[in-house]
């Protein structure tokens, strides 16, 4: 499904309060809201018509369905009929409201605020038995901050609409031991409409024996280049390539948008391999892959990957902290990809623990990140922003940095603060990561998804 958001856009007035200015505000915002759906990321229908009466918001309501629109932004030129409000809170899609600022006060009044509070109003406390999401804007189609805000929701409604039937594939299954990961797929497709496709591990691994000698010689070059490799086998490094090309056929032909991979201990035992490094190049290929079986944290990567304007995203551990200068370290085996490394920077090498080959071994250049990962079958979230420390400390071979300047809804946290949130909350163990500052868009996205995000606790509470 196309991620472009459907936009809708009507006026609402009543004749005694300055039809000729509501009508000019009305235009006016909408051909800027036209000019920012170029760039906005989503397509403008306007109703061309003030909403006035119920008959008119029924018309309108019609006219928005043909057209499939996903958001529907109800803009106050006035202060207007509250049976308009009930005819409107019947539209079965996410709403905006919308005021203006008063163009001066020497006239009568506008009153598009009291509109918009009376909708809210009636919204809130008149459909008692049906709760309908909206969000409030107030300001000019101009001004800036009214544009910030209309941008956070864009961005979160359409990773929503991206995501509306996420298609991930889980090989093998969650790796042994690791309870806290289970998932319920019911509670998973309720909630996000993920449908989970199963494979074997065998059926990896097979894929990977018949690839041909041609296809791997083509590529093995270019995307693990010998002098990169240090202390890894020539047949490491084509099976590197071969499980590569495996996992890509088996996202190919299940119509995957992750997958979620038990990376252990049967490629091991099996293969006598470590996939790592084949997930490092997945990434490259925007193909997320989630370790150890983590369903919910494929589809934690996917939610970042999104609002991350589809960066890559990486899936890691909280390895330990460092309470000195407040920071994290987030290490994983080695399957983040390249473009998080400095340019020119990381290495393959055999796995720190089993010494087979091959793992992707970079430290993630300086930047501002944010982490985050969905909870309880996906029902609950935790999300920080955090950077990339400047100056690395020692650290294990894999994909890893440390982490400062911890924030949690803009809020400074320190890593021990950090422990007690995740041991209080006993949330699970692995962490996804994207590139940049991107809390925001989540903080949108949980409102609309009515997800719970999981609180800041301090140390020592």
């Amino acid at each position: 499904m196309s991620g472009k958001l459907s936009m809708g856009l009507v006026g609402t007035s009543k004749d005694a309060f300055g039809t000729q200015q509501a009508e000019k505000d009305f235009q006016e915002s909408a051909h800027t809201l036209q000019k920012l759906s170029v760039d906005g990321g989503f397509e403008l229908h306007v109703v061309p018509r003030s909403l006035k009466t119920p008959q008119d918001a029924q018309r309108a309501i019609g006219i928005l369905r043909e057209k499939g629109v996903d958001f529907v932004l109800i803009q106050h030129n006035t202060v207007s009929s509250g049976d308009v409000a009930k005819v409107l809170g019947t539209i079965d899609v996410n709403l905006g409201i919308w005021a203006l600022p008063e163009p001066d006060m020497d006239g009568p009044p506008l009153a598009s605020v009291c509109g918009m509070n009376m909708y809210a109003g009636i919204w809130t406390h008149f459909f008692k038995t049906r709760r309908i999401r909206f969000k409030w804007f107030f300001g000019s189609a101009e001004d800036k901050e009214f544009q910030n805000r209309l941008n956070s929701t864009v961005r979160a409604l359409s990773t929503m609409k991206s995501l509306s039937n996420p298609q991930i594939g889980l090989i093998g299954d969650v790796a042994p031991g690791f309870y806290d990961i289970f998932f319920d797929e019911r509670v998973l497709y309720s909630k996000w409409g993920a449908a989970v496709g199963r494979h074997e591990v065998s059926e990896v691994i097979s894929r990977a024996k018949q690839v041909p000698n041609s296809e791997v010689e083509k590529v093995i070059e270019t995307v693990l280049p010998r002098e990169k490799c240090i202390n890894i086998s020539e047949e490491e490094r084509q099976k590197t390539i071969r499980v590569y090309f495996a996992l890509k056929q088996i996202v190919a032909q299940g119509n995957y948008d992750a997958l979620a991979v038990r990376c252990w201990p049967e490629f091991r035992q099996q293969y006598g391999f470590a996939i790592c490094a084949s997930i490092s190049l997945l990434a490259e290929d925007e193909i997320l892959v989630a370790c150890e079986g983590d369903v919910v944290g494929a589809l934690s990567m996917l939610i970042l990957h999104h609002l991350s304007n589809n960066a890559p995203t990486v899936l890691t551990d909280l390895t330990t902290v460092d309470p000195k200068d407040d920071s994290l370290l987030m290490w994983h085996c080695g399957c983040a990809p390249s473009s998080w490394a400095a340019k020119g920077e990381g290495s393959y090498c055999p796995h720190s623990l089993y010494k087979l080959g091959a793992v992707h071994d970079t430290i993630f250049s300086p930047q501002s990140t944010t982490v985050a990962c969905l909870a309880e079958d996906g029902e609950h979230i935790l999300a920080f922003t955090a950077d990339v420390m400047e100056k690395s400390k020692p650290s294990y071979a894999g994909g890893r940095a440390w982490f400062n300047h911890m924030k949690m809804n803009g809020n400074s946290l320190s890593a021990l603060d950090f422990l007690e949130t995740l041991m209080s909350s006993g949330f699970s163990h692995h962490f996804a990561i994207a590139q940049g500052n991107v809390e925001s868009y989540l903080d949108e996205l949980a409102f609309w998804k009515e997800l719970k995000r999981i609180p800041m606790k301090l140390y020592g509470e």
